[in-house]
């Protein structure tokens, strides 16, 4: 186990002999409350959803849903983009905040109250506390987040990810990835079943087909 996890942060290292920003980890100490979850994205199938219906859950909002979920617990972004026109709102944001970006954006690594993880390129998910594995999107970081977090019943919302059914706020060449980012979902079961996890979507037009479908 050591030697693998060893070998995930070095893979996460790069851009040697450069300044890095100050990396951080998943906080682990906050108890029981994690141990069922909602991770909440900005896909359509939301759009009209009370999202009173989730004030008494632990919600980790992905991106624009924190704008949705301002009261959630943490939120999460691998979305450079993302980070920096959300940026008032990201300092702003009182629960935890965890973000994975390229050390390239230099500008983005000193925002008040962030914790930055570090990104690695690895199929299925990390038990790194200090690492996220990256699935295409922000979605497949914050599961692992949720994970690291200790939770061990998660439900998705929002995860759409179809043809034809935009996030709002994805580009073009992102918004081509979909179907290789709904696909990479798979990737996580051996891990999920492994250590007894059960992930449900509540998304019953997604793409990812990974995990069982519910409404919401």
């Amino acid at each position: 186990m050591e030697d693998s996890r060893a070998g995930t942060l070095q893979a996460a290292e790069n851009h040697a002999g450069r300044a890095a920003p100050v990396y951080g980890a998943v906080r682990t100490d906050t108890g029981a409350r994690w141990t069922s979850c909602c991770i909440v994205g900005s896909g359509p199938s939301l759009r009209g959803f009370d999202f009173e219906r989730l004030r008494d859950t632990t919600v980790l909002a992905v991106n624009d849903a924190m704008l949705k979920v301002p009261w959630a617990a943490a939120l999460f972004s691998m979305d450079h983009r993302w980070v920096r026109s959300r940026l008032t709102s990201l300092v702003e944001f009182p629960g935890e905040k965890y973000v994975a970006i390229q050390e390239r954006f230099e500008d983005l690594w000193s925002i008040p109250g962030v914790t930055y993880l570090r990104r690695a390129r690895f199929e299925s998910l990390s038990a790194d506390s200090r690492i996220v594995h990256l699935g295409g999107c922000s979605g497949y970081g914050a599961l692992n987040v949720a994970v690291l977090k200790g939770a061990t019943d998660i439900t998705l919302y929002g995860f759409d990810l179809t043809p034809g059914r935009a996030f709002d706020s994805d580009q073009p060449e992102q918004r081509s990835q979909y179907q290789t980012w709904a696909r990479m979902f798979r990737s996580t079961l051996p891990f999920l079943r492994e250590r007894c996890i059960r992930v449900l979507n509540a998304s019953e037009d997604s793409a990812i087909d990974a995990f069982p479908r519910i409404g919401c």
